[in-house]
């Protein structure tokens, strides 16, 4: 296989993950990134909104946007830093607790229906993998 074809393959199996993820999330009103960023203050509760840009791979005036977004649908709470009024808190609601919930079980089944055919065992290597892809790629910045 030429390097160009696994770039295509790789390029493909995103956007087909993308755009079944996508319109799951439609249905709950959020976009990718809102959910991502929903997901990730919803488990790391202490992490500040100038460290989920790089976690998530943006900017952060798109993190600002985002929060603001989910504040607005009423799925984000932000209050002031009691010690450093420079700093917000972001935390989720419980409208945002249950609706991850939600999104968690829609998400399992379009993932399973997608990883149809693979083994447990395959999973766990594809995952792996892509973990690998991450960290040699971060190690080239």
């Amino acid at each position: 296989m030429k390097l160009y074809e696994s770039g295509l393959i790789q390029g493909r199996a995103y956007r087909v993950l993308e755009h079944h993820l996508s319109i799951t999330l439609k249905k709950f009103d959020l976009l990718i990134p809102e959910w991502k960023l929903l997901g990730t203050i919803s488990t790391q509760r202490t992490i500040q909104p100038a460290q989920m840009a790089p976690l998530l791979g943006v900017s952060r005036p798109f993190i600002t946007n985002l929060i603001n977004s989910l504040i607005e649908k009423k799925l984000l709470e932000s209050t002031i830093h009691k010690e450093d009024k420079r700093f917000q808190n972001i935390s989720p609601t419980k409208k945002a607790e249950k609706l991850l919930t939600k999104i968690e079980d829609k998400v399992g089944v379009l993932i399973n229906s997608l990883f149809e055919g693979l083994t447990v065992e395959e999973r766990t290597v594809y995952m792996k993998v892509l973990m690998k892809i991450i960290i040699n790629g971060e190690k080239l910045r």
